[in-house]
């Protein structure tokens, strides 16, 4: 919790950018409002701010190195304030319903909609995410568990991202977990388990049989 310096009406179209130390918003034009007066993609750039700052990575230093793991991260920031599944509606001038990601629909899964496009393959962990707080309906749950997922800074290379994602499920349950006994269960491993496996994460998606 500190000032940022933001940059508005940056030379450029339809995109924002955090630079590690701004987050940075181009004006309007190529189709596109100015992205700094779209709630959603500040939220989102702040999310790699916090990202940037919170995450504890072994392999780039603070930040992280995963590409879709940071993309997936920072629409949860975003879609913890809105609450809303649809992200960056009002993006486009000439489509007023128009928006850039949405989780209620299509939703994507591992490993047939893993494409090696980092903002693609981050809604297979926003996703999770989002279906998690549906299923405890309760946003304040949900990131007291997703918050747990920095201090372990799993992380690794750009198509690491299936067993990435299945070490952040456990590092889900590890910290619903409450007599450091995974074996007997989680107070909420229902939740945590059915809205993982809808996006195809798994305690066995990289199991070799």
């Amino acid at each position: 919790d500190f000032p940022m310096e933001t940059n508005i009406d940056e030379a450029g179209s339809c995109n924002a950018f955090w630079n590690g130390s701004s987050i940075n918003f181009y004006e309007e034009g190529g189709g596109c409002h100015a992205t700094g007066q779209i709630p959603d993609v500040v939220y989102h750039e702040y999310g790699h701010a916090i990202n940037s700052f919170r995450y504890n990575s072994t392999f780039n230093g603070p930040g992280m190195w995963n590409g879709a793991l940071n993309e997936g991260f920072a629409d949860i920031w975003a879609l913890s304030l809105t609450q809303s599944p649809i992200l960056g509606i009002g993006f486009y001038l000439n489509d007023p319903g128009g928006f850039v990601r949405r989780y209620d629909q299509n939703i994507k899964v591992y490993p047939q909609d893993l494409v090696g496009q980092v903002h693609n393959d981050g809604e297979i962990i926003a996703g999770a995410f989002w279906d998690l707080y549906l299923n405890l309906n309760n946003m304040t749950q949900m990131l007291d568990l997703f918050k747990y997922t920095y201090d372990s800074g799993i992380d690794g290379s750009d198509g690491d991202e299936g067993i990435l994602y299945t070490d952040i499920l456990l590092e889900v349950l590890y910290a619903d977990d409450n007599d450091a006994d995974l074996s007997n269960g989680t107070p909420n491993d229902m939740a945590i388990i059915g809205a993982f496996d809808l996006h195809g994460i798994t305690l066995l998606s990289n199991a070799v049989i």
